[in-house]
């Protein structure tokens, strides 16, 4: 069996080789596999963008009779668009979940090949049908079943999880609003640190939490609801991903700094920050080992000192110390949940940032190809 060179190339995807043997020999681009596809039948098959979109710059007027070729199974272009993406996973006794390790990615990149093959194409090639008796969208739904009921089912596990952290973000800031900073005037009912500037910012960054916390929540319930059918994947989904995990890092941002300026707050009415600044060399200090005692002439001129030294450290008034305990707990309400949510949020902005990333570049290399 005679391998041929450039059919080859154009399977393993190899561009430079495809580029110098049309370059060297323009005649060969008529050649057939065993399957009657041409060069470009193959570049697209195997979703190799840059081979295709350099194949149709040089094919000129010979691209539209390839393009509108079938091979001896009935398949045009746009049937082989419809094939899965990574070529191992035609295999049906595998899952295609062995395969693929970003199945939404995966699907989004499918959805988006076939519609860029379709804009090169003759309208009527969509409704042609093969040998049996399939259009190219019917073979794209049956090919691509299992993919998207996994992609389905992985976006549906993530945005489940990710809606509790979008909802926590929304219940703490909203609290927020009911226990501020410095409290209320028992007279008036007014914020007692109302005169501040700083109150207000940390009034805008709590209303500002809340409103990307909300959008955040929004678009993931959202998601939730959608059916996933293939034409979703194309755009809808990853622009309801995209925004959801914004919001969300922006909600999260926002909580942070709310939480930074309620303890900003605080330390100008109470010196929180010397007291959490105490507390941490007290409970430094006692995790260090105990110093062995040096004999000292006379012990009983040196206890009281030592006593007063201890009281002072641990000293305050039972106000003052249940001061510090409600502005500790309001911090760490505030950080324990967005330390939380940026670790979600990360995992979702990968998710998005997969997704869109071969389609950006793709685009790309089409805008720089025309």
């Amino acid at each position: 069996m005679i391998i041929n060179p450039l059919i080859q190339a154009t399977k393993l995807g190899i561009t430079e080789l495809v580029t110098a043997i049309l370059k060297a020999r323009p005649q060969v681009s008529d050649s057939l596999d065993e399957n009657g596809r041409n060069i470009l039948h193959i570049a697209v098959e195997r979703k190799h963008l840059r081979i295709y979109e350099y194949l149709k710059k040089k094919l000129g007027h010979d691209k539209d009779r390839m393009l509108a070729e079938v091979d001896k199974y009935g398949n045009n272009i746009l049937h082989l668009a419809s094939s899965l993406g990574i070529p191992s996973t035609h295999s049906s006794v595998v899952p295609v979940e062995e395969f693929n390790t970003d199945i939404a990615r995966e699907m989004c990149w499918d959805i988006y090949w076939l519609k860029h093959t379709r804009m090169d194409c003759h309208p009527h090639l969509r409704y042609v049908r093969n040998r049996d008796g399939k259009t190219a969208d019917e073979l794209f739904e049956e090919n691509h079943l299992r993919l998207r009921k996994a992609a389905q089912r992985e976006s549906i596990e993530m945005i489940n999880s990710i809606i509790v952290v979008a909802t926590l973000l929304c219940t703490v800031n909203y609290a927020a609003l009911f226990t501020l900073p410095g409290g209320f005037d028992q007279n008036s009912g007014v914020a007692v640190l109302d005169k501040d500037n700083t109150f207000y910012k940390f009034i805008v960054v709590v209303y500002s939490a809340i409103f990307f916390s909300f959008i955040s929540l929004a678009a993931l319930l959202s998601l939730q609801r959608s059916a996933f059918y293939a034409e979703e994947f194309y755009i809808s989904l990853p622009l309801k991903a995209s925004i959801a995990s914004i919001c969300l890092m922006l909600a999260a941002v926002f909580t942070i700094t709310a939480s930074a300026l309620a303890l900003v707050l605080e330390n100008k009415r109470v010196n929180v920050l010397g007291k959490i600044v105490n507390k941490a060399v007290q409970a430094l200090v006692s995790q260090l080992p105990a110093a062995p005692p040096t004999p000292t002439p006379n012990n009983n001129t040196l206890e009281k000192p030592r006593s007063g030294l201890v009281n002072s450290g641990s000293g305050g008034t039972p106000s003052e110390s249940h001061e510090g305990e409600t502005v500790n707990s309001f911090i760490l309400l505030s950080l324990l949940p967005a330390g939380y949510t940026l670790i979600n949020i990360f995992v979702l902005i990968g998710m998005s940032y997969r997704i869109f990333e071969n389609l950006y570049h793709d685009i790309l290399d089409l805008l720089f190809s025309l």
